[in-house]
């Protein structure tokens, strides 16, 4: 499954061995104001569904189902 997702508009997807596609999306955020301080703030909601004490429950939960 990809780590992040094109409809969550905070990431701009590409091909990593792609010289042209890295430079296209870095241009995006360059030039377009608009786009990249969304993608600030789309990047921040997104990182609010994150946090070191939900990984440890969950890491914890995940150990204790197959132990």
């Amino acid at each position: 499954s990809d780590v992040c997702s094109s409809d969550l508009d905070g990431a701009i997807l590409f091909d990593p061995n792609s010289k042209s596609e890295i430079l296209n999306a870095t241009e995006k955020l360059i030039y377009n104001d608009f786009l990249r301080k969304s993608m600030i703030t789309k990047g921040y909601q997104i990182k609010q569904k994150f946090s070191w004490k939900k990984t440890l429950t969950e890491t914890i939960d995940g150990y204790k189902s197959i132990l």
